[in-house]
């Protein structure tokens, strides 16, 4: 039996390959729920279904064994409630659906087994039961173009209430995937496919590499015997004691931290500002230590090549807070939104270091920030900014907003990208506990901005966020 970093080390060895493919499932293998659950929610919510149609989809989502029901029946049934909904109107609850429910229920670990694929030239295909307008929306977050699943007939822009040909489920996934195999001549023998269910024995079967994700007991039990690999992932799993009691522990390394600056500022430190600075950084350090997390970086140098600098970092977890002051250390000020001042003893050591937290729906006061850091960096001292300005919940990132690129042109310090690759495992969005494991940082060279004009902002905006993009594709 394989698990799953040992199934991914086995996959990071291969070569290229672009014959192959790897079968993904849906529900509680690339994401931690069933689908099907918050859908029909907000179908109920929205009357386009009834509260009984919903408990008859429930029972059919939840992967009740063939033995006990029909399931083609049940599946007729409930999509018969669907007749006269309008498709946009589908598609639309779908994409709530996700951006409400389902993005912070991604597995951080599916994720990274996407990403390893795609990075080996295997075309990434989603294979599911579900609905094309359930499964959009997470394929577009993961970065997969192809989807395997029930069709529902469309007719004049309205759903019939009828499925269209043979439901993506047991049998019928086997012959979706065969059917798509023929067409892009792919031998299922070069396939992967990744599932927790045993109906999708048929596909497994058939498949050259079956792996058992997060399986259900029988089907765990199917693939021990079988000698498949097992991967189960945890940044979704409920957190151990140990888990609770690291988190709790890292919180908790606040008091020595303000007790540091006390001492500080007690014994003549050169200003309040720096002593209190002082305290912020040894607390992201006592903080990283007690949750179990260390930091493996590479290109360190880049770190002290040019100072004052603009450190610019991805942001995929709360644990992003406590890496930049411990990496750039000394002589630095952080901004962010104006409610972390509001945090609990955390705020006031925001505000006691002189950070910029300023409201983020405000032009004018974020205009006046990005002046006031201006003339900080003039004055010597180093910004750290996630220029996303929210956490993302994959490693495929938000947009840049321009703030600290306008602040760039004001002062021509330069820019060093600080790449966070796997912080999301660690800490997950959505997640209120931090798991231990080793955090692999890549610092990119530094980026000159001299040159750089108002004419030529979003190009070099473009090329930067690019640049992590690529960084977050290459492997440890």
């Amino acid at each position: 039996m394989t698990d799953y970093r040992d199934h991914l080390q086995s996959l990071r060895s291969l070569k290229r390959n672009k014959n192959r493919v790897a079968f993904f499932d849906l529900d509680k293998t690339l994401i931690a729920v069933y689908s099907a659950v918050p859908l029909l929610m907000e179908q109920v919510r929205s009357k386009q279904i009834t509260a009984i149609g919903a408990a008859q989809q429930v029972f059919m989502a939840v992967g009740q064994s063939r033995d006990v029901y029909d399931f083609e029946e049940v599946l007729d049934a409930a999509v018969g409630m669907l007749a006269g909904v309008k498709e946009h109107e589908f598609s639309r609850l779908g994409d709530k659906l996700f951006h409400k429910h389902l993005q912070k229920k991604l597995y951080t670990e599916a994720q990274e087994l996407v990403d390893t694929h795609r990075q080996l030239g295997h075309h990434l295909v989603i294979v599911s039961s579900a609905t094309r307008y359930q499964i959009e929306p997470v394929a577009e977050a993961l970065g997969i173009e192809e989807i395997l699943c029930t069709e529902l007939e469309v007719q004049d822009g309205e759903l019939t209430g009828v499925v269209k040909g043979q439901p993506c489920w047991a049998e019928g996934k086997l012959v979706a995937a065969e059917r798509w195999a023929g067409e892009n001549k792919v031998n299922l023998k070069n396939a992967w496919f990744y599932t927790d269910a045993l109906e999708d024995l048929p596909l497994l079967d058939e498949v050259g590499h079956p792996v058992a994700a997060n399986p259900s007991t029988d089907l765990e039990l199917h693939a021990r015997a079988s000698d498949w690999p097992i991967c189960k992932f945890r940044s979704r799993a409920r957190p151990s004691l140990m888990d609770v009691a690291r988190t709790s522990a890292l919180y908790g390394a606040m008091a020595p931290a303000i007790a540091t600056g006390k001492i500080a500022r007690w014994l003549g430190a050169a200003d309040s500002h720096r002593a209190a600075l002082m305290s912020f950084t040894s607390y992201a350090e006592n903080a990283l230590d007690l949750g179990g997390v260390t930091l493996d970086v590479k290109n360190e140098k880049y770190l002290w090549e040019h100072r004052p600098a603009i450190f610019v970092i991805n942001h995929q977890s709360q644990l992003d807070g406590f890496v930049a002051p411990v990496l750039v250390k000394r002589d630095y000020f952080m901004m962010g939104k104006i409610e972390a001042g509001d945090l609990p003893v955390l705020g006031q050591m925001l505000r006691d270091a002189g950070f910029i937290l300023f409201d983020r729906t405000d032009r004018e006061a974020a205009i006046a920030a990005c002046d006031e850091a201006a003339e900080r960096i003039k004055e010597g001292q180093s910004l750290c900014i996630a220029p996303e300005g929210t956490r993302s919940f994959s490693k495929r990132m938000e947009p840049f907003k321009k703030g600290a690129f306008h602040i760039a042109l004001q002062t021509g310090a330069p820019i060093v990208p600080i790449v966070v690759k796997n912080a999301s495992e660690l800490w997950p969005r959505g997640q209120n506990f931090v798991r231990p494991g080793t955090l692999h940082i890549e610092v990119l060279k530094p980026i000159q901005t001299r040159d750089w004009t108002r004419d030529n902002l979003n190009d070099q905006l473009q090329d930067l966020h690019q640049k992590f993009l690529d960084a977050l594709d290459t492997p440890d």
